[in-house]
């Protein structure tokens, strides 16, 4: 195994570890605050996959703690790389801005360089 898999191993089984430390979401009330994993994202992180198709209901944080793992992964992980797609803009967008916020908060010396493309056609 190259050492970008055994780092991208790292974190995927140390994130609940790692996003309680450093990775900031928004609150209900517009508010920002460090994440505290509930008890279905660590459910989900005991018996996840390498590759999967989740079925999931909403509200449940299961977009966020996937989004949070690939910002996670491209923050500590030189050479990764990811993108968003999702069924309609919208949705694109707000899972965007929970890895854009949880970016921003990383300090500024050790935030990654981030570009954003999008194609809008």
């Amino acid at each position: 195994m190259s050492d970008f898999w055994r780092k991208a191993d790292f974190v995927v089984r140390h994130l609940p570890q790692l996003v309680s430390e450093y990775c900031h979401i928004r609150t209900k009330d517009e508010g920002i605050q460090l994440i505290v994993p509930n008890a279905q994202q660590l459910h989900y992180q005991g018996v996840r996959a390498k590759r999967e198709v989740t079925l999931k209901h909403r509200q449940g944080g299961h977009s966020t703690w996937k989004e949070l793992k690939g910002a996670l992964l491209f923050t500590l992980l030189e050479g990764f790389s990811g993108g968003i797609i999702s069924h309609e803009k919208r949705a694109t967008e707000r899972l965007m801005s929970i890895v854009n916020l949880a970016l921003q908060m990383i300090p500024k010396e050790d935030r990654p360089i981030f570009k954003h493309e999008r194609d809008d056609l």
